[in-house]
């Protein structure tokens, strides 16, 4: 759960710091969604 928080703190950083490209947030996302599912049975 620690490495979701982890991701999803990093993917708010890069957001706000406005240098990360528009297409990389979705697949950041997605890849916490996966981790999260995964994790979650």
């Amino acid at each position: 759960m620690s490495i979701l928080l982890t991701v999803l703190t990093y993917q708010e950083h890069k957001g706000n710091s406005g240098k990360e490209p528009a297409s990389l947030k979705p697949a950041l996302f997605l890849l916490s969604e996966i981790f999260y599912l995964s994790h979650a049975k």
